[in-house]
């Protein structure tokens, strides 16, 4: 038992010094992040005090706030499927994937440690888990493992944005929308044609990625073959190394995809309509502008500050007072960042309680 205890504390005291090391290593633009968050508590205290904002939590319905927890923990799940699919049908796939319930258990570890520490570090700096992860627990080298995310997170960005383009094109559509909206989008010249068609091109494109796959790598190829190779080409070449190998297995990514951040956003939305005493569709935009603000510049740590922020912004263009919005869109953020914590604190226990078995 004692050999087994200094284990334990030498393991800690390595954790300890690498985040130690990784702290001392944050850019600048990442303690941007860290004070937006700090800004963001200070402001909501200052115009709302987060005792007001949090009251409603109370009144809630157990039924909605135990329904939108428990659809959050599906979309995790239905992330790990998408992980799981992708590595079983990998030319060499890794053995440790022959036990599939096991190895299942262990993605879900995987995925949720992830998920926690994109939350918590600030500028995105958890992505780097990811293969760091997938290396440590299955053994699947850093490239193929980067590669992956790349490709992960360009299937996550095309199904959000043209989710976004077609929750507009519905809103453009329907003359109950926001005059707010319907106004800025016509002085821009974008009419509900416009996005329609922009949400066709959307849907298309993984049709011509699948088609040109082979050409478009090796067009990318004889650029980053050269004696100063462009970064940008270097960084799509390495992207489209982790694009699967067969149609199905293409298709069947996106599936999981599309599946995972619908029962996400309506998740989400659900909880700030009834909160925000909005309806469906407008709440569904504004946590899509939530989502987007992962992809800015500077993300603040656990999304303090630029998710809300996000989702008030998509909410007021609807002509929703932003003195409503903000508490609903405060309390929703809570619980997502307060469900990825505990998940992610499960998943953590899942990978060292199997670690050390």
């Amino acid at each position: 038992m004692s050999g087994r205890g200094t284990d334990w504390d030498e393991d800690n005291d390595a954790n300890s010094t690498v985040l130690t090391e990784r702290l001392k290593k944050l850019s600048p633009r990442a303690w941007l992040g860290v004070a937006v968050a700090f800004t963001y508590l200070v402001m909501v205290q200052y115009l709302l005090d987060w005792r007001a904002v949090l009251a409603p939590l109370v009144k809630l319905e157990l039924g909605l706030l135990v329904g939108s927890i428990g659809l959050l923990c599906l979309s995790y799940f239905l992330r790990t499927v998408r992980m799981y699919s992708y590595l079983r049908h990998l030319p060499n796939a890794v053995a440790s994937l022959s036990d599939s319930s096991r190895a299942l258990l262990r993605m879900l570890g995987v995925m949720l440690t992830h998920n926690l520490l994109n939350h918590v570090l600030p500028a995105r700096a958890g992505e780097v888990s990811f293969p760091v992860l997938l290396k440590s627990h299955f053994g699947l080298p850093l490239p193929r493992g980067t590669a992956m995310l790349l490709w992960f997170r360009v299937m996550d960005l095309q199904v959000l944005a043209g989710g976004g383009v077609l929750v507009l094109a519905l809103l453009a559509d329907n003359p109950n929308a926001g005059a707010m909206l319907g106004n800025q989008l016509q002085s821009l010249g974008i009419g509900s044609a416009v996005l329609w068609l922009i949400v066709a091109l959307i849907a298309l494109a993984p049709t011509v990625l699948v088609l040109r796959r082979a050409r478009l790598l090796a067009w990318v190829s004889q650029r980053t073959d050269r004696a100063d190779p462009n970064r940008l080409f270097q960084l799509v070449a390495h992207g489209l190394t982790g694009l699967p190998n067969t149609s199905l297995e293409f298709w069947r990514g996106y599936f999981w995809t599309v599946v995972n951040w619908l029962v996400k956003i309506f998740a989400i939305a659900w909880l700030f309509a009834q909160l925000a005493g909005v309806d469906l569709v407008p709440a569904v935009l504004a946590v899509m502008g939530g989502e987007l603000t992962a992809i800015l510049p500077i993300h603040a740590p656990g999304g303090f500050g630029t998710y809300p922020a996000g989702v008030a912004a998509f909410a007021v263009s609807s002509e929703i007072s932003f003195m409503k919005v903000l508490p609903a869109a405060a309390l929703a953020h809570l619980t997502l960042f307060a469900t990825a914590l505990v998940s992610g604190l499960i998943g953590w226990l899942l990978l060292n309680l199997r670690a050390k078995s």
